[in-house]
């Protein structure tokens, strides 16, 4: 090998050598000494109790022994005093380090602001679900009657869709009991026959519900017994009245039984 090239090879290896023992005795110097030396020179501290303090006061009293606050606000209560620090991690008298951070949640002051949804054309159900999604709440219902909707559908809403306001309000629904309806006077159909009862409800507007026939020696066949609704009650055109039937008792049968 050339002296000249050997020399420089040499020289490579060594000052290599040189760099390799430089950074291992950094790497233990740092590891061994700086590191915990470093960590050693922060102070052990105790979790003060903050619970029931303002917002404030619990970030000051952390501040002060060199802990860092971090807080969060919780849903607005009622029953609760605004501001006021409800839950705290770590509990208090739990020693950390200084720097550490503690997690406060405060109660609100104020409820939120919350969008009130479109209700009208939905189901009372779906509009039950969608004020409930939006933290809000069903009031009070009124149902009337509508030909536009369908039944059980919501014809308008007491707080206008895309309005803003505090969460946990409450809305009031007006639903569609269905179509409007005359209203009619349920006939007397007891002690008429069964035909006459039948052309008093076609006259009146209304239609023969259940047939029960009951035995009985004490009216003659085909005689109403009873009917429901009763006579001179009020009821929607097209409703359907049921009625109780005499019939002649089968031998061996007792009186008033009932059969459909």
């Amino acid at each position: 090998m050339n002296p000249f090239v050997k020399k420089r090879l040499y020289f490579y290896f060594r000052n290599l050598v040189i760099v390799g023992g430089i950074l291992a005795c950094f790497a233990v110097l740092f590891n061994g000494i700086l590191m915990p030396w470093y960590v050693t020179q922060k102070e052990i501290v105790r979790v003060p109790d903050v619970m029931g303090l303002t917002g404030e006061e619990a970030a000051a009293k952390l501040t002060s022994i060199g802990l860092e606050p971090v807080t969060a606000i919780a849903s607005y209560d009622p029953k609760q005093k605004p501001n006021t620090v409800v839950s705290q991690n770590p509990e208090s008298r739990v020693e950390v380090k200084t720097g550490r951070r503690i997690y406060l949640m405060v109660t609100a002051s104020e409820p939120k602001k919350v969008t009130v949804p479109e209700l009208v054309t939905k189901s009372e159900r779906e509009a039950t679900i969608l004020l409930e999604k939006a933290r809000l709440k069903k009031g009070g219902v009124i149902y009337s009657q509508s030909s536009e909707y369908p039944e059980n559908v919501v014809i308008s809403q007491s707080v206008s869709p895309g309005r803003e306001v505090r969460e946990g309000s409450f809305v009031t629904l007006v639903i569609s009991s269905g179509a409007t309806r005359d209203f009619v006077t349920v006939p007397e159909l007891t002690s008429q026959s069964f035909n006459d009862a039948q052309n008093l409800l076609l006259k009146s507007g209304l239609v023969l519900g259940t047939v029960t026939y009951q035995s009985t020696d004490e009216l003659l066949p085909n005689t109403v017994i009873d009917q429901f609704p009763k006579a001179g009650e009020r009821t929607g055109s097209g409703k359907a009245v049921n009625i109780w039937v005499s019939k002649k008792p089968v031998p061996g049968e007792m009186k008033g039984t009932v059969r459909d």
